[in-house]
């Protein structure tokens, strides 16, 4: 087997390390401001970084992957409401999408997820 220009043997006992790290930066803005509701729009930059390594003995090679931009997207929106509970606290629902993929010679991987979020917030 042959894995980032290193040769390995076949059921020789071989060392797996996968790390996978999101990095992200958020803006947003509040656009309504009411006795009742807040409204805010905003985006995020994300960074990836990943890096791939396996050894077997003396033998050891090591892949790293990282994007911010290029050839794939992603989208990730939600929509919620809250409730004050008081002190600070207020509890969250609503609903999320995340979609997004890649388009490269050695993959095409897209996806669509829909789900329920619930969050709890405090803010001192």
């Amino acid at each position: 087997m042959r894995f980032a220009g290193a040769d390995y043997v076949a059921g020789e006992p071989t060392e797996a390390t996968y790390t996978f790290n999101s990095y992200r930066l958020s803006y947003r803005y509040r656009v309504h401001s009411g006795a009742r509701t807040t409204g805010w729009v905003g985006f995020t930059a994300k960074i990836r970084d990943a890096v791939t390594a396996l050894e077997q003995g003396p033998t050891a090679s090591l892949d790293i992957d990282a994007l911010a931009g290029g050839p794939g997207r992603a989208e990730d929106a939600a929509l919620k409401l809250g409730y004050e509970v008081g002190d600070g606290w207020t509890v969250q629902a609503g609903y999320r999408m995340v979609e997004g993929g890649a388009d490269v010679d050695q993959v095409y991987a897209f996806a669509w997820l829909h789900y329920a979020v619930a969050s709890v917030v405090w803010r001192p």
